[in-house]
């Protein structure tokens, strides 16, 4: 386990570093248990190879270590017309790594401003789907408050708590599950009885 949680902190280094740069050294990452490996790879398995949405998630997966996956990201979501929110939130995410290429602060506020329209659409086309709050509220919570873009923190772990137990009806498969429940108890936004709720969702 302690070796799960190093490997997942330094991964997250790579995640911060990359989306925007304007991290604060200081803040402590947080242990995201196996995320990334297990989620992608279990929802992989779990939905039909003709599905889209699992390739997208790897992609974004290996966007997030390889600088030279991103414009692959971009272009396999594009394929799909984003005719669907979550993959809305996802050319949202997919923007926000875009920012790991550049070194001029402007532009890399410009990449995270793009970021946070897609994502608020996708939001406000469906306001219950959790993964797309989640992606929403991991961008935000990495982001200093300072730039005006974590402004709906409290509103996105709000919905996910509330919705949380039909995870199910979102297309989100225990992979994904474990990703969000890990990163929102460890987030230190989750009271006791909201950290309860969360680890009772799949039960």
């Amino acid at each position: 386990m302690r070796e799960k949680r190093f490997w997942v902190g330094y991964h997250l280094k790579s995640i911060l570093n990359l989306i925007t740069g304007f991290i604060n050294p200081d803040i402590r990452v947080k242990t995201l248990s196996s995320v990334f490996i297990f989620f992608f790879f279990n929802s992989f398995l779990s939905f039909s190879q003709q599905s889209t949405l699992p390739e997208i998630r790897i992609l974004f997966n290996e966007a997030v270590q390889q600088e030279d996956k991103v414009d692959d990201l971009i272009g396999l979501i594009e394929k799909e017309k984003m005719d669907s929110p979550k993959l809305l939130a996802y050319m949202g995410g997919a923007k926000a790594l875009e920012a790991k290429s550049c070194f001029n602060p402007i532009t890399k506020l410009k990449y995270l401003s793009r970021s946070m329209d897609m994502l608020n659409e996708a939001v406000t086309l469906s306001p219950k789907d959790i993964e797309i709050r989640f992606l929403r509220f991991s961008i935000q919570y990495y982001t200093p408050k300072w730039l005006g873009y974590s402004k709906n923190l409290e509103e996105d772990k709000s919905m996910i708590i509330s919705n949380i137990h039909n995870y199910k009806s979102f297309g989100i498969d225990p992979g994904v599950l474990d990703w969000i429940e890990v990163f929102m108890i460890d987030s230190g936004y989750c009271n006791k009885e909201e950290i309860e709720i969360i680890r009772l969702a799949k039960r």
